[in-house]
C-alpha cells in the first residue's frame, strides 16, 4: 500500500485520532496496515498517541475528551475538576477520570490518564460538556473524599477552597455515598 493513499483515507476521514481497526476497515483486502503506520510514525507524518490509536502530526486533540472515549464509561472528576472550580489550588499533573471498568492508567501523548474504579452505585453526578463526560464539583469533591475514606488519597481538606460547591448537592449526593465518607465529610466541614 503507498503510504500516500493511507494519508489521503485518514485525511477523508475526518477524524481527529483514528485506530488500527478504522484503517482494517477502509483496508480490507490489507493484509498488514501495521507496517505502512509504523513507517509514516518514523517519518513523523502520523504521531503515536497510545497502543493502536494514532494522530495525523497537523490535526490537535482534546485529550480530555479522547480519553473517556477510550476507556468507557469513564468522566473526568476528582482533582481535575477541583483544580477547575478552585478548591485546590494545585494544577493537575495528569487526567483523573472515575470508572466502573477496573482501575488502570494509560498514556496519552506522554499524559498520563489515571482510571478510577467507582462501584456503579456511585457513577452518577456528571454531565457532557463540550464533548467531555465531566462531574460537578460536588460530585468529583465526593469522589476525592471517597477514595480518601477508602486510604487511596492523602489530602489536607484544610486548604480546600468550597466556595464553588452548593452545599444542598452536597448533602443530597453524600447520602449516595457510604457511611464513612459522610463521617470524613464531617470531621472536614464542621
Amino acid at each position: 500500500m503507498k503510504t500516500s493513499t493511507l494519508v489521503d483515507t485518514i485525511n477523508k476521514l475526518g477524524k481527529s485520532v483514528f485506530t488500527i481497526k478504522d484503517l482494517r476497515r477502509l483496508f480490507p483486502g490489507e493484509l498488514n496496515i501495521k507496517t505502512p503506520i509504523k513507517r509514516l510514525v518514523d517519518r513523523e507524518v502520523l504521531v503515536k498517541i497510545t497502543r493502536g490509536i494514532y494522530r495525523l502530526k497537523n490535526t490537535t486533540i482534546d485529550l480530555e475528551s479522547l480519553a473517556t472515549q477510550i476507556y468507557f464509561p469513564s468522566y473526568l472528576s476528582f482533582e481535575n475538576v477541583l483544580s477547575k472550580y478552585g478548591v485546590i489550588n494545585q494544577g493537575a499533573n495528569k487526567i483523573t477520570l472515575a470508572t466502573t471498568r477496573h482501575s488502570k492508567k494509560i498514556l496519552l501523548s506522554g499524559i498520563e490518564c489515571e482510571y478510577i474504579q467507582l462501584k456503579p452505585t456511585l457513577f452518577f453526578g456528571f454531565s457532557l460538556s463540550h464533548g467531555v463526560y465531566v462531574a460537578g464539583v460536588e460530585k468529583a469533591l465526593l469522589d476525592e473524599v471517597y477514595l480518601m475514606s477508602l486510604g487511596r488519597r492523602k489530602v489536607n481538606p484544610n486548604e480546600w477552597n468550597l466556595d464553588a460547591l452548593d452545599p444542598k448537592i452536597v448533602k443530597k449526593y453524600a447520602k449516595l455515598f457510604p457511611p464513612q465518607v459522610n463521617k470524613l465529610l464531617k470531621e472536614f466541614f464542621c
